[in-house]
């Protein structure tokens, strides 16, 4: 008997479509919330004449996976270190830009020796000579390109994750890791492991070689393994004192559902979203309006490819453009203040812009061109007046419409 409050989703991205990738609960736990998952395979209908009247067996063609579900938005643990919901924005048709410096710390220079002190696969790196690496206190350390959970203790570490410091009296401060297989790290391959030290993230649309992603769920008892999945971000929402969250729709190959134990252990970003309070929203310079709330929807179209030559007559999703659109809602101005009745008369394109967080896990959302498609006179709060403003997003030049900024 499974339970509604037993799942877990893991996600990451692929190398390429067709090729599916290995999410492991150590390094790409996903948190999620109303999740929901049904199979889609229209029944093909032989509604044929007979001398009877009941009906004939049908048969099934293209079969896909649909699941929906909410997640947090919230800058990663560190400067650089990538959210936890990254693969689901990549495969949502963003490229990440990170502005990050890696080290290879799996060189023939250094050597990663067991740790006494710690707990069963901890090891610590220290010059091939022996002896101090000199190695400063990293952002983030990787392995395999994924990035490791830090943790503050020797002795908490678990698979997928580092920490910094001298647990072994070692007389200097060193990286000590458990990888996800719990593997020595000598037996990688060089550059396997990286020490990082970042600044920035940049998610924003790309127009070409979109990624796809593969996505275990497991709705406790069972295994959905989603490939070649594609995801729509159906809302960003922000509430004046809430938390940033976003619902998503992901489609993907279909794979038959097998019986599977939950895992567990599974590793999650534990630091908290930051609240929607002290934002600058900004529209072009105004930025002392009363915004209770806004939203963003990116629209994206994914389409089916039909293809004889594939099986079940599917060759996978495609994903072939998008429309992003949001609302504001704020509290009514006056025309000297903020003209939102002129600059929809006029299709004004305005700069557009929110920050959330503090720095070092920093959200800034902002377009370079949004205009505003209605004007709604509302009751917005027990008798405050105000206005639902529809937006639409758009690309001048070379610079996306929309894109999301982590610092």
């Amino acid at each position: 008997m499974g339970l509604t409050r037993r799942a877990v989703v893991l996600g990451k991205i692929q190398t390429a479509e067709n090729t599916p990738a290995t999410p492991s609960k150590y390094l790409n736990g996903l948190l999620v919330s109303n999740f929901n998952w049904n199979p889609d395979a229209p029944p093909i209908e032989r509604n044929f004449l007979r001398d009877s009247l009941s009906p004939l067996p049908h048969r099934s063609g293209r079969k896909l996976m649909n699941a929906t579900f909410d997640f947090e938005l919230k800058a990663g643990p560190a400067l650089g270190v990538r959210p936890e919901w990254s693969p689901l924005f990549r495969a949502g048709g963003m490229q990440e830009t990170l502005s990050v410096v890696a080290t290879s710390i799996r060189t023939a220079l250094l050597m990663w020796t067991a740790s006494v002190a710690g707990p069963a696969g901890s090891f610590y790196v220290q010059l091939a000579s022996t002896g101090d690496p000199s190695i400063t206190n990293p952002t983030n350390v990787r392995e395999g390109g994924e990035d490791l959970k830090r943790v503050t203790a020797l002795a908490s570490l678990v698979p997928g994750s580092f920490w910094y410091g001298d647990g072994d009296t070692l007389g200097y401060t060193t990286i000590y890791v458990m990888l996800s297989d719990s593997a020595d790290p000598d037996s990688k391959a060089l550059g396997f492991v990286e020490s990082t030290v970042g600044t920035s993230i940049t998610y924003e649309f790309r127009d070409t070689s979109h990624e796809y992603g593969t996505f275990y769920i497991y709705p406790d008892g069972l295994l959905l393994q989603c490939t070649d999945a594609l995801v729509d971000i159906t809302n960003i929402a922000v509430n004046a004192g809430g938390v940033a969250t976003v619902s998503a729709r992901m489609v993907s190959e279909y794979t038959t559902p097998t019986d599977v134990v939950l895992p567990t252990a599974v590793n999650y970003q534990s630091h908290l979203p930051p609240i929607a309070q002290n934002m600058a929203f900004t529209f072009d310079a105004f930025s002392t309006g009363v915004v209770p709330n806004f939203s963003v929807n990116f629209a994206n179209q994914l389409s089916e490819q039909l293809d004889i030559n594939s099986s079940g007559g599917f060759k996978g999703m495609r994903y072939t453009g998008r429309n992003p659109t949001g609302q504001v809602t704020m509290q009514q101005e006056l025309v000297a203040t903020f003209p939102a009745i002129t600059r929809w008369e006029n299709a004004t394109e305005m700069t557009w812009s929110a920050t959330m967080g503090s720095a070092g896990s920093r959200l800034t959302f902002s377009s370079p061109s949004v205009q505003i498609t209605s004007v709604t006179a509302a009751d917005i709060n027990n008798g405050i007046r105000g206005w639902n403003l529809g937006l639409k997003f758009n690309s001048p030049a070379l610079t996306k419409e929309f894109r999301v900024f982590l610092d």
